[in-house]
């Protein structure tokens, strides 16, 4: 009973002040007032619990429409389901639904679930929990968290993808980091800024022991994998630059016998939010790879069919740049100007697409693409994007690319609206 009263109270409160809202003012939906509104239904749960337990809810949405002038869908992202057939189709990219929770000030929650499973697994396991952790902030500058999270290794696969001024992360954070951007373990975190003068000065550290088999999988070896970022704030305003470390081991399986194989990667990082031109991004990443493989088969480098007792390493690399400016403080009729976010990136993928030999010094082959975009923010919660990406693949990456993600070449236009709160 107290469960539904609870929930009930919450429900009742929310309706209510929504209806208010939109009675008072159907002209300015920007300002209207839903984190009250959100406010309220947390608290109608909240009462569940005793007066320290605080929980918000959320909710994160993408969806869209696409077209490759490919014929059909040849990349992961953003599509639910890779379709042999069409190249134009609307797609539901994320649905997810958060729970937040703080038992006090010292221990906390958040629980994730994603209904929209998208494309691909990270091996067999079930995609539906994304975040399942609970952290523990007793000990100054080490904030402990324990479960399933992401793993501290470059920028653009930490941060939020609601976050991301692009449709589609880079070909480098997708090949490199995204195979493992979740996985199971504990990790320390910390930050400390202070003033040398009026200029800035901070850093923030995160290190992780992980399974190293990604998420919602257990371990299927002994060894565990270590992962490691540090950003700094180099006494410049609005500049942070960072470096990213990965090292762990993997499990290939030949017949009944199985080996474990280092998987080492590295990256570094620049991000700049200019003070003097608010609104004006600047950030650039390198992610670099190296993988053992002990089997290897074209289109599929991870698979335990193949070349037998290939025993030799896979080095890929990638980077991208990144500028956008998002227009504010717009007045008159220029007003209307305000939320609109041009956007363009470089981005770059080299990827082994034939391991080196002792014969042979392996086959390279790069991915690169153009990426022009453009954002409308129509309040905090929501925005509408809209990127045209120009894509070039190597001839090799076709038939025997380690990784599915953009074989051929081709144009994809994306038209996709967002809400996240």
């Amino acid at each position: 009973m107290r469960l539904i009263s609870g929930i009930v109270a919450g429900l009742m409160m929310f309706i209510g002040v929504g209806a208010t809202a939109m009675a008072a003012d159907q002209t300015a939906p920007a300002d209207r007032p839903l984190d009250g509104q959100l406010g309220n239904l947390e608290e109608g749960f909240a009462r569940l619990s005793g007066d320290t337990v605080k929980l918000k809810l959320g909710f994160f949405f993408q969806g869209g429409w696409l077209n490759d002038d490919a014929g059909f869908s040849v990349g992961g992202p953003p599509t639910n389901g890779i379709s042999t057939t069409s190249g134009n189709q609307f797609y539901v990219r994320r649905a997810r639904i958060f729970l937040n929770g703080e038992l006090s000030k010292k221990v906390g929650f958040r629980v994730s679930i994603e209904p929209a499973i998208t494309n691909g697994t990270t091996g067999g396991g079930s995609q539906l929990l994304r975040d399942a952790y609970i952290w523990l902030d007793y000990i100054p500058y080490a904030k402990i968290t324990l479960g399933q999270f992401k793993v501290p290794y470059g920028l653009e696969g930490i941060e939020a993808l609601a976050d991301n001024p692009t449709v589609n992360r880079s070909f480098a954070t997708n090949f490199i980091h995204y195979p493992t951007l979740r996985d199971l373990g504990v990790m320390a975190s910390g930050k400390y800024s202070t003033k040398v003068g009026d200029m800035p000065l901070g850093a923030s550290y995160a290190v992780a022991v992980v399974s190293g088999k990604g998420y919602n999988q257990s371990d299927d070896n002994g060894a565990k994998d270590f992962a490691m970022r540090v950003v700094v704030n180099p006494l410049v305003e609005g500049l942070n630059v960072g470096y990213s470390f990965y090292k762990g081991e993997t499990r290939s399986v030949v017949g009944s016998n199985g080996f474990d194989h280092d998987r080492n990667r590295w990256a570094v990082e620049l991000d700049y939010n200019c003070p003097k031109l608010k609104g004006l991004k600047v950030r650039g990443e390198y992610l670099q790879d190296s993988k053992f493989f002990d089997k290897y088969a074209s289109k599929d480098a991870i698979v335990t069919t193949g070349t037998a007792n290939f025993r030799h390493w896979s080095h890929s690399y990638g980077w991208y740049l990144l500028g956008a400016y998002r227009i504010d403080g717009q007045e008159g009729m220029l007003g209307y100007l305000n939320g609109l976010e041009p956007v363009i990136r470089y981005d770059l993928l080299n990827e082994d697409t034939a391991p080196a030999t002792t014969a042979s010094i392996g086959s390279r082959s790069t991915r690169y693409r153009t990426t022009i975009g453009v954002n409308y923010y129509l309040n905090k919660y929501a925005r509408l994007m809209a990127n045209y990406e120009m894509i070039h693949a190597g001839a090799d990456l076709k038939s025997r690319s380690l990784e599915m993600i953009d074989t051929i070449s081709h144009n994809l236009f994306t038209v996709q609206a967002q809400i996240k709160f």
